[in-house]
This record gives structure tokens, C-alpha cells and sequence, in this order.
């Protein structure tokens, strides 16, 4: 069954832009090579992706550099990407489709297995999320990454008695017992393969890194005790946590993604910025700008929809959230200034009176290189419609209650709040990062009498 063949029933306005997006990833001469679906809430942006991905197949096959097609899906929950990396699968062959972590993509071998090119090309789908892939804040990890850490190790160490034993302390972490994790978690790391080139990679780095000399000195230090001192415990997480981006990183320079899908990108918009995002958006980068890789990102909400003047002043209102959107999407490209400079003149020429056509013409076409959104029209709803008779989407009491509930956290916590805020997103308290409401209600939360308030509001 050809890609994109899988019963797959798009609405007229999914197709167009499906084809669009396809378009500015793939064929045009001045191709952008990022791409952001900004639909409504409910008008199926997973569709969306699926038909973008059945063309990228098609067009991938034919490319003759390309060897294997990897099909990479992000998103900020595991359940989900498990779930929604099936339905993007638009194969019907073997080929592994899976959800895990990168740090963990070298016990999977047969993921990146070298193939030759043409009509035989395998397709994998792999599903990450960017807090167990890109960010790591908890240094330690999983105990099955320490155990492939210390697998990879042992032998290149040349580990043997009481330094090995001080090894394994180190990479025990917080599971209860060192015969538990050796008799578990090691054994079961040592029972699989490896995947070479991953773990090639990772030796390479770990040998001229810091880290090889930080971890031999506490090894020879350990070697010997019962046990790790608090000093010892720090030390262990930073190094760890060293070897796991290392680890992480070899993963990335391997996978080779072609096209990454990063869903609901708001949720880790901090990855998106290398200035602010740190070592986590440096990973992160290093992964979407392998050279053959395009990024299709799908938000509703991809900026922020409203801010107060006074959110403002710091730079972080809506107007700066859209131009960080931008700079991303165009990845350089001098456009998003001339575009800037359109925004300006399309305002003052609206302050004054004056004919704002031509500007704003000039506006959409540039927007257009690197975003789609449709919206439900007002009035005639049959150019969106659904499969469904009966749209879902009206509003109810319930929403009206939601909106209620809302206003009374914001006055609890003295914080402003728009019913835009309310109408930007569903469960709106759940996206409120960034959100002068959000931050007053996570202070409010730590404190137990503000808690006690604030919770029956929820």
C-alpha cells in the first residue's frame, strides 16, 4: 500500500495545507526548511502531519543520498508520543516504530541498521520527549541509561575489583542496593546489543572529554569505601549527568533525522532559543540542522495570544513571543527583518488613517513562506467541516463555569487576566508558563495558607 494510502480522509482545507507545508519543506526553489501548522484547536492537525509525511516518503525515495528515512516525532508528554507516533506511522511495512529517549536509542540496533537506497528504503519512527532527551535537569537519570553508562565503561576502563565495585557504586544512583542494579539493570544492558556507530561515537567523546579524567579520579577515590560521601554523591550527578548528554549527542550525530515533527512546541519553546535555552536548546539544535532534516511544527497557540502592556515591559509579550516564533521558523533568513519593518509601517499607517492593502499583502506572502492556520469561519462552517454531523465544539455552560473558575484564581493571586486568555487555549491553567497568572499562582501554591485557598478554586 503506497504511503498516504491508509484511509486516510482529509477535509479540502487539510489537504491544501498539507500540500502547502510539503511544498515549503521540499520543492520550492527558496524552501524553508521550517514549517509551523497553526490550526484552530480541533481541525486536526495530526491529519495535517500524517498526508505531509505520506508526501515526504514519496519525495525521499527518490532522493539518492538518502539511505534510510528517519521519521522523528517530539512532544512534551511520553504516552502521547507513544500513542501519536503509530498514528503518524503511514507504512504499512515492519519497520521499528517506537517511543524513547535518545540517551537510550543505542539498545535499539536495529533502528539504524545501513540500508542501500531506492524503492527499498526502510522508514523508522522514532518518538522523543524533550525532557528525557534534550533537558537534564535530574543529573542521575534512569537507572537503565547508568546501567548502559557503565556497561559502555567497564571494558574501556578496564575496570577490575575494587575499582569496578567503586564503579558501580557511582553509577548505582538511587536504587536500593549495588547487587540489585548489577543483578538488573546491568545484566539486562549487557544481555542486549549496542549499536556500533552510537557507541564508537560515545567512546570517541568520553576520551577527549573532562569527564573521562573526572570520573577515573572518583573511581580510584571510592575504590575501597562502603560507600559514596555527600561530596562524592554531588560529584557522581555531575559527571553522570556529563556522560548522558554525551551520550545523547552521539545519539543525535546518528540518527540522521529527515524530517522532525515537533508537536505542541509551546510546552518547550525553551529549547527553540540556543541564546536562552542553554545546553538543552544546543542539543536540541544540533538535531534539528543535520542537513537533510526538515521541522514541521504543529501548535494552536504557537505565541502567545494576548499580554497585558505592563507583561510588556520586559520583552516578553506577545509581540516578542511572535518574532522568537519567526526567527526560529526562518532559521536567519533577512526576510523576518523586512517583515518587522512591514508590521511597523502596516500599524502606523492604521493609526493614521491611511490604506493598509498593499502592506498587508506584502505581510501574508512573507508569513506564508513559514505558517499555515485555518480558523472556523463565523458563518458558513462547510469549508471545515469535520467527519462529525454535529460540530463539538459549541460553547457550553461548563465552558462558561471554566471561565468563572479562572477569574476568581487570577483575583486570588492579584494577577491580570483577559477573557482572551480563557478563549487562547482549553484548560487554560494548564498552559500558564510565561504568564505573569501563572507565576503569582506557583508562589501562592508554595505557601499553605495561599495553598488552602487557591486549591478549592481549581
Amino acid at each position: 500500500m503506497p504511503p498516504g494510502d491508509r484511509g486516510l480522509r482529509l477535509s479540502d482545507f487539510q489537504r491544501a495545507t498539507a500540500e502547502h507545508a510539503f511544498q515549503r519543506l521540499y520543492r520550492d526553489e527558496d524552501s524553508s526548511r521550517r514549517f509551523l501548522v497553526a490550526d484552530e484547536t480541533g481541525l486536526g492537525k495530526t491529519h495535517v502531519a500524517q498526508e505531509v509525511i505520506a508526501q515526504a516518503l514519496k519525495h525521499l525515495k527518490g532522493v539518492e543520498h538518502v539511505g534510510r528515512i528517519d521519521i522523528v516525532y517530539v512532544c512534551s508528554n511520553a504516552d502521547i508520543a507513544a500513542q501519536n507516533i503509530r498514528k503518524l506511522d503511514v507504512t504499512d511495512s515492519d519497520s521499528p516504530s517506537f517511543a524513547t529517549r535518545l540517551s537510550l536509542l543505542i539498545t535499539q540496533p536495529d533502528v539504524l541498521q545501513p540500508t542501500t537506497g531506492g524503492e527499498g528504503k526502510p522508514t523508522t519512527f522514532v518518538a522523543f520527549t524533550p525532557a528525557t532527551s534534550f533537558q537534564f535537569g535530574w543529573q542521575l537519570g534512569r537507572a537503565d541509561e547508568r546501567a548502559v553508562l557503565y556497561a559502555l565503561l567497564h571494558n574501556h576502563l578496564g575496570l577490575r575489583g575494587a575499582r569496578d565495585t567503586a564503579a558501580q557504586r557511582i553509577f548505582q544512583g538511587g536504587v536500593s542496593s549495588r547487587d540489585r542494579f548489577v543483578g538488573s539493570y546491568v545484566a539486562r544492558a549487557r544481555a542486549g546489543q549496542f549499536e556500533q556507530d552510537i557507541k564508537l561515537r560515545f567512546l570517541d567523546s568520553f576520551d577527549q572529554s573532562g569527564e573521562r579524567d573526572s570520573l577515573v579520579g572518583l573511581i580510584d577515590a571510592v575504590a575501597g569505601q562502603r560507600g559514596l560521601t555527600g561530596s562524592q554523591h554531588g560529584s557522581a550527578r555531575q559527571i553522570v549527568g556529563g556522560l548522558r548528554r554525551m551520550l545523547a549527542r552521539a545519539a543525535v550525530e546518528a540518527l540522521e533525522p529527515d524530517l522532525v515533527i515537533l508537536d505542541e512546541f509551546q510546552r518547550f519553546r525553551d529549547l527553540l532559543d540556543v541564546k536562552t535555552g542553554g545546553e538543552a536548546a544546543e542539543l536540541a539544535h544540533e538535531f534539528f540542522n543535520q542537513s537533510d532534516a526538515r521541522v514541521l511544527l504543529l501548535s494552536a497557540t504557537p505565541y502567545k495570544p494576548f499580554t497585558y502592556s505592563e507583561e510588556a515591559e520586559d520583552g516578553d509579550g506577545h509581540y516578542a513571543d511572535f518574532l522568537k516564533t519567526l526567527e526560529f521558523l526562518a532559521d536567519g533568513d533577512e526576510p523576518v527583518e523586512s517583515l518587522q519593518a512591514d508590521l511597523g509601517a502596516m500599524r502606523q499607517a492604521a493609526l493614521a488613517g491611511e490604506p493598509t492593502a498593499a502592506i498587508r499583502d506584502r505581510v501574508q506572502a512573507q508569513l506564508r513562506r513559514w505558517i499555515s492556520r485555518t480558523e472556523r469561519p463565523t458563518g458558513d462552517r462547510r469549508a471545515t467541516t469535520l467527519d462529525t454531523e454535529k460540530s463539538p465544539f459549541q460553547v457550553q455552560s461548563d465552558d462558561f463555569a471554566g471561565f468563572v473558575a479562572l477569574r476568581r484564581v487570577a483575583d486570588e493571586v492579584k494577577a491580570p487576566l483577559s477573557v482572551e486568555y480563557w478563549k487562547s487555549a482549553p484548560y487554560f491553567l494548564n498552559f500558564l508558563s510565561g504568564y505573569r497568572v501563572g507565576e503569582r499562582v506557583r508562589a501562592a501554591m508554595k505557601d499553605a495558607e495561599s495553598q488552602a485557598r487557591l486549591v478549592p478554586l481549581f
